[in-house]
């Protein structure tokens, strides 16, 4: 998360984070109040604040997550490296992203997190939505309120669902300008200044959109995706790719 004194980001990862916590930094008035990245809000958080996050397409999300690996980059594949997975086979090689993602949504999920970290997931729900709601539903690392189902997910959503607002790493400075001419505006330094930094199209940092479109990927295995995906497409307004 990225914390002022009015306004809280709650920082998705692979989505653009990079270049939203440096806007807000150099923008929002005042100092953070707290910055650790991707660390969760408490549940008894101050709702009074202006609180918004950003989402990706999860397919997008998932090639960045498999070329990282290509590169030998990032805590996904030093883990997946260290316990000797098999998901190790399919990076670089010819029809290997599709092979990885079939794994992965093969399952079961701690068999490609650790145990720690597979402990605050919903089984059956996406490796990204997981990451979605850690941050953006209050009490999803719980294991006493977490959801156990869909159903369940769905009903918390409508009472705990913490972001005012969500920006989309797809369109993203449009979707930024939005919020600053809105509810960022009492909380910027020099509106002005912001305004013209989106305007102008600043770079994002760390993301590369519309990664796979279809190329490679069976009709069935996308199905499987937006399945498990399933608030990114029903929540979040993604649109299928089928």
């Amino acid at each position: 998360m990225l914390e002022f004194a009015g306004v809280c980001y709650l920082d998705t990862p692979k989505t653009g984070s990079t270049f939203i916590r440096d806007f807000l930094t150099r923008h929002i008035d005042g100092k953070p109040l707290r910055g650790h990245k991707h660390r969760r809000l408490g549940y008894f958080h101050d709702r009074s604040k202006f609180h918004f996050s950003s989402c990706r397409d999860p397919l997008d999300q998932y090639a960045s997550l498999y070329r990282f690996g290509c590169e030998g980059k990032g805590a996904f594949f030093a883990h997946q490296r260290m316990h000797g997975t098999k998901l190790l086979e399919t990076y670089g090689e010819l029809g290997g992203f599709e092979a990885w993602l079939e794994m992965i949504l093969d399952g079961p999920i701690d068999s490609y997190l650790s145990r720690r970290a597979a402990a605050m997931f919903l089984p059956g729900l996406g490796l990204m939505s997981n990451r979605f709601m850690l941050l953006n539903l209050r009490g999803f690392a719980n294991p006493l309120l977490r959801p156990r189902s869909d159903v369940g997910l769905r009903r918390a959503l409508r009472t705990r669902y913490i972001p005012d607002a969500v920006v989309k790493t797809e369109t993203l400075n449009a979707d930024l300008l939005a919020l600053v001419e809105g509810p960022l505006l009492p909380h910027l330094r020099k509106p002005a200044q912001a305004r013209k930094l989106l305007a102008d199209g600043a770079r994002r940092v760390n993301t590369t959109a519309g990664e796979t479109g279809r190329s490679g990927i069976s009709g069935a295995l996308l199905a499987r995706l937006e399945a498990a995906e399933w608030p990114h497409y029903e929540i979040l307004g993604y649109p299928s790719r089928q």
